[in-house]
């Protein structure tokens, strides 16, 4: 078997995992739910192999007789360069952790998973037999994905670049060390519109973890008279149309917290004076150049 012909993306980093036991159950509990991360990190888990149709002899070689437990099945994963994140004192550690996930109560019961970071299973390729030097790839390789799915699990891998670095060095700084480094090949993997739209997706977030779980439990009434959840209402309705700040800025006069505005003017408010029409709410009650205006003037937290 080439290898090289066989790993082939030449955008992409690879890593050989053998399992220890020629056991198919394992290899595929790791292709549908992932390779877990020894210490947090696929650097504990695994060897680098090398970049796609850049495998060196010697790596070929080790895939035949592996060094871990003269392991058999030899699980390949494949990591797109674009969104591995540069090992500085305060990312030390993450530089591949975009990729991964940690399962949530359900799924570590169902499938007897950690509570730890894997790599999501998507990014298996498959696995290597060196019993008889053949190769089976992983039905949920993102390669093998549809577009749409591929778009939706790239959605989350940037997100996860971004959180990683925003809550660490923050973006601007990250950009810094990057444009420095260009020379060596790297690139800030996020387009301006991909960084502002995770940055409100992030600012959304933080606001409803202000609001109690008791007011999101409720109905809230539609224009219409029907009623969904008070969640669904927030975040379909009401984010999409609010300047998300860390204030907002009412006809009143008023500057009050976002998450205030949403408890207060939204789910009370809006309900009994406007009937659930948020529309008609925030037109008489929200400033919006005002209010947007605070992201010039520094008012948005980074």
């Amino acid at each position: 078997m080439e290898i090289n012909k066989l790993l082939n993306n030449t955008q992409n980093i690879y890593f050989g995992h053998g399992t220890g036991v020629e056991n198919d159950e394992i290899v595929q509990s790791i292709m549908n739910n992932g390779l877990r991360c020894s210490h947090g990190s696929l650097y504990y888990t695994s060897i680098t192999l090398g970049v796609g149709s850049q495998i060196s002899e010697s790596a070929q070689e080790m895939l035949k007789n592996w060094p871990h437990k003269d392991s058999k099945n030899i699980v390949i994963v494949s990591l797109p360069l674009q969104y591995k994140i540069i090992d500085t004192g305060l990312t030390y550690n993450q530089g591949d952790a975009a990729y991964y996930y940690i399962p949530d109560e359900s799924k570590r019961k169902e499938f007897s998973l950690t509570n730890s970071p894997y790599v999501m299973p998507e990014f298996i390729a498959g696995y290597y037999d060196a019993r008889n030097d053949s190769f089976i790839s992983n039905p949920r390789y993102y390669e093998n994905l549809p577009k749409n799915e591929q778009s939706n699990l790239f959605d989350k891998v940037k997100e996860n670049y971004f959180n990683i670095i925003d809550n660490s060095l923050g973006i601007d700084e990250y950009k810094d060390i990057v444009k420095d480094l260009g020379e060596l090949g790297w690139q800030f993997g996020l387009t301006d519109e991909e960084v502002e739209k995770f940055q409100r997706r992030k600012k959304e977030s933080e606001i409803m973890s202000q609001i109690p779980s008791e007011l999101l439990d409720r109905n809230l009434k539609l224009s219409n008279g029907e009623s969904i959840p008070a969640k669904q209402y927030i975040e379909e309705i009401v984010m999409p149309c609010l300047p998300i700040n860390d204030y907002v800025c009412l006809t009143n006069g008023a500057k009050i917290p976002t998450s205030h505005f949403i408890m207060e003017g939204v789910i009370f408010d809006c309900q009994e004076r406007y009937n659930g029409d948020f529309a008609k709410c925030i037109k008489e009650n929200v400033l919006i150049e005002e209010t947007l205006n605070q992201n010039e003037k520094g008012g948005q937290s980074k």
